[in-house]
């Protein structure tokens, strides 16, 4: 009988601890996700920043207007990636977006996101 109660004590104590890696695990897997998530985006943002910079140096005409387009495609997927973000990594690009936002603008491009 002794031994039955010491394999049950084993036991419990193997799936406590089983239990509590398991967590750790998925809080871990969630994080990574969030923090690839904010590298990606911070990579798109910048990117968009030298597009628009790049479209308000630029000739007007055909070219211009190509990438006039491609800059509109970008920063609707950058808007659809950001609302993957949690509020923590929203609020920190709220700044930044917002000053995409007014370049674009500046450099004859408006863009208003979808509510």
């Amino acid at each position: 009988m002794d031994d039955m109660m010491v394999w049950m004590v084993v036991l419990g104590v193997f799936v406590g601890l089983a239990s509590v890696l398991w967590w750790a695990l998925i809080i871990f897997g969630v994080f990574k996700l969030a923090s690839a998530a904010s590298r990606r985006f911070e990579a798109q943002l910048a990117a968009n920043e030298q597009l628009v910079r790049q479209f308000a140096t630029g000739q007007k005409g055909g070219l211009h207007t190509g990438l006039q387009a491609q800059l509109l495609q970008r920063l609707s997927q950058m808007n659809q990636n950001y609302s993957t973000l949690n509020g923590l990594e929203r609020q920190r690009y709220d700044l930044r977006v917002s000053e995409l936002q007014g370049m674009a603008a500046q450099a004859g491009i408006d863009w208003t996101p979808p509510s």
